[in-house]
């Protein structure tokens, strides 16, 4: 299954970068496998979400959570999309701020 096989991608290569492949098809493919709970999971874990700053996908990050909302419903998801989508545009350049913004949308989530 090709969730299970981007699932076990690291989140970085050898060189600290962040795995671009990896951060764009896991939360895909999970999705296409149905697997809800793997994909809020994915979408909510802080190193996933900072090597997804760090690789400049953060505007994919909305994507990822809305298209998330889609298949498997708004409720895991509704909160934190409002939050990325509408300052994503504002910090997408300051990666610090981006990394603080995802981590309070994440506690926002979780909570």
């Amino acid at each position: 299954m090709l969730a299970s096989h981007f699932g076990s991608l690291p989140l970085r290569g050898a060189d600290g970068r962040p795995c671009e492949r990896k951060l764009v098809e896991y939360p895909y493919q999970l999705r296409m496998a149905h697997m809800a709970e793997e994909s809020a999971r994915s979408l909510c874990d802080l190193e996933f979400l900072e090597a997804k700053m760090e690789a400049g996908l953060v505007a994919g990050l909305a994507d990822d959570l809305r298209q998330a909302a889609m298949r498997f419903g708004p409720d895991q998801y509704e909160v934190y999309i409002r939050f990325i989508s509408t300052i994503t545009h504002l910090v997408e350049d300051d990666k610090t701020t981006v990394l603080q913004v995802l981590i309070v949308g994440w506690v926002v989530l979780v909570k």
